[in-house]
Formats: structure tokens, C-alpha cells, sequence
């Protein structure tokens, strides 16, 4: 099984499990349409929370929203929570601008990922992992 079929596996079944986490649905759309499957994000909608952070990134997946305003919908008065959505932010428009074939702004914003995001972040490992597979040294 290749990495990208056990990850899609395993966010089905996080999916599964918790319906409500739109991060499980994001990481699972994501998935499925690396490996060209037809992704089941819409339906998910029906159990996430639309109305908060990151509901913009769940949008632009779905074709509703573009980068730039999910970019915009990351800001927030908490400083903390700002840099936190931004990262997940640049990463999420990262993997969409990279399955829409568009590597030089994807290129550009996984960097932008790994240099700030917190390092207790997933979306840090994955903008890292993203680099290495991409050949490039973060």
C-alpha cells in the first residue's frame, strides 16, 4: 500500500469516527483527490461547523471561496490564533494550488508554511514533507 493510499485509509477512518472535525475532512478530501478519487467533502459538510475557522479552507475546496479570501477569513484579534490559521491557511492553499497544477505558487507557500508556521503544527510537518517530496531543501 503506498503512503498515500494508507493516509487516505486513515483519514477515512478518522473521518469516520469524527464526523464534526473538519480537519479530518479537509486531510481526507485532500487525499482522495491526490489519488484522483472523487472526494466526499461535501457531504461532510452536513456534520462540520461552517461558521468558524476552517470553514473558509472547507469552502475554497468546494469551489466557493478563492485562496485570497480564505487567506483573508484567517485573521483574528488573537495574534496567537492569526499565526495559527495562517499557517494552516498557506498549507491548505498550498495542496489546493498543487492539485490545480499550479507548483510555483504552491512551491512558494509550502516554503512560506515551513518557515512559519509553529512547530507544533501538523500543517509544519506537512509543509516540510511536502518540500523533501518536492525535492526541495526547506
Amino acid at each position: 500500500m503506498s503512503a498515500l493510499a494508507k493516509a487516505q485509509a486513515d483519514f477515512g477512518q478518522a473521518a469516520t469516527l469524527k464526523p464534526d472535525n473538519a480537519y479530518f475532512a479537509i486531510w481526507l478530501e485532500m487525499t482522495e483527490r491526490r489519488s484522483g478519487a472523487v472526494g466526499h467533502l461535501q457531504e461532510a459538510t452536513e456534520k462540520l461547523d461552517m461558521t468558524k475557522w476552517p470553514a473558509p479552507a472547507v469552502r475554497m475546496l468546494l469551489g466557493e471561496l478563492t485562496p485570497a479570501e480564505v487567506s483573508a477569513a484567517a485573521d483574528d484579534p488573537d495574534p496567537a490564533k492569526k499565526r495559527g490559521n495562517l499557517c494552516e491557511a498557506n498549507l491548505f492553499i498550498a495542496e489546493f494550488d498543487r492539485l490545480q497544477r499550479h507548483d510555483d505558487e504552491a512551491l512558494r507557500l509550502y516554503r512560506v508554511a515551513a518557515s512559519d508556521c509553529p512547530a507544533e503544527y501538523y500543517e509544519y510537518v506537512a509543509a516540510k514533507a511536502a518540500l523533501h517530496e518536492l525535492g526541495v531543501v526547506p
